[in-house]
């Protein structure tokens, strides 16, 4: 889930795009999270667009990954991690 645009006011469907992206080597990481699950709520909000200032996090743009706690079902696991495909996470 990517933000598409800067929202006016309250966020609506169009501030935000799925975006399709190749599939990292399970070797370059422990683990492949496919989230079901993904709230929007108003801590990433008042980040969208570099409106909340001297913040430890980053600020959101149009085209970023949006962040946060998610839900997800491990796809690949590597042998030496105490996940498995079909974990949820």
């Amino acid at each position: 889930m990517r933000l598409a645009a800067v929202p006016e006011g309250l966020p609506s469907l169009a501030a935000f795009a799925i975006a399709k992206a190749s599939v990292p080597a399970p070797a370059q990481h422990p683990a492949l999270v496919h989230n079901r699950h993904f709230p929007v709520f108003a801590g990433p909000r008042t980040l969208t667009g570099g409106a909340a200032k001297g913040t430890p996090a980053p600020g959101t743009r149009p085209g970023d990954t949006l962040y946060g706690p998610a839900v997800g079902k491990v796809v690949v696991a590597l042998h030496d991690t105490p996940l498995r495909p079909g974990d949820l996470v």
